[in-house]
């Protein structure tokens, strides 16, 4: 355990440090995604039984405020499947900007190489939860019968995500 000694900003690690706080923001926006998917499968359940009462309900929010991102998942997606597999590795992304990415930031990331290794991996974790997050909105307009965005809207949006993430001039 060490005194963070270095607090030298630069525009290179400034532009690191805005897309990994953008990639946390958009984290959030999955996980909050994910709890109000899994609400809503919660409510279905407990409202499947004509004699649910008011507690079971009850039950349902309160269990879905304490739990965490790896419940909801298994909430919405009980089996081993494809869809599960694209939510674990969003949710593995997830934990990847705090326990690894964030890691490595520091005065080395002044220099390109590493800058540009932490934006490839930004990328890919921006990715994997725009894939995740396409998902969880896909699952949540079925189960609330909402109209879909377009065709291409869906298709491209893991990329708009990836892009909005690690892009450091804005549009």
């Amino acid at each position: 355990m060490y005194f963070r000694d270095d607090f030298t900003r630069s525009r290179q690690t400034d532009s690191v440090y805005a897309a990994v706080g953008r990639a946390l923001t958009f984290a959030t926006h999955f996980e909050v995604n994910c709890k109000a998917l899994a609400t809503v499968v919660g409510f279905e359940a407990a409202l499947e039984d004509p004699l649910a009462s008011f507690k079971s309900v009850s039950d349902v929010v309160s269990g879905v405020v304490t739990q965490q991102l790896a419940r909801h998942i298994a909430a919405i997606c009980p089996g081993k499947n494809d869809a599960r597999a694209i939510l674990d590795r969003a949710r593995l992304s997830r934990n990847a900007i705090a326990h690894e990415v964030t890691l490595r930031l520091n005065s080395e990331s002044d220099t390109t190489k590493i800058r540009d290794e932490l934006l490839q991996r930004l990328h890919e974790i921006a990715l994997a939860l725009g894939e995740g997050d396409r998902l969880v909105c896909l699952l949540y307009h079925v189960a609330t019968d909402q109209r879909y965005p377009s065709t291409e809207f869906i298709r491209e949006y893991p990329e708009r995500v990836a892009l909005w993430v690690c892009n450091s001039e804005p549009e």
